[in-house]
């Protein structure tokens, strides 16, 4: 893959991917997990985000 390829569009040739092939009964368990993994990924970046934020603003007054 190119290096600059997007995350979602890694994700969407993925899902793409799964959803051609023969298995369709083990696209559902591994979208699933795939969808989890991503707003675990989401909210570890959110609440570090939030963190930081919050540290700067407490340095601030």
């Amino acid at each position: 893959m190119n290096r600059t390829t997007t995350l979602p569009t890694r994700v969407t040739r993925t899902a793409r991917t799964l959803l051609q092939g023969r298995e369709r009964g083990g696209i559902s368990v591994e979208l699933v997990v795939l969808v989890i993994g991503l707003f675990i990924i989401a909210g570890l970046v959110i609440a570090g985000v939030t963190a930081f934020v919050t540290g700067q603003l407490g340095q601030l007054g």
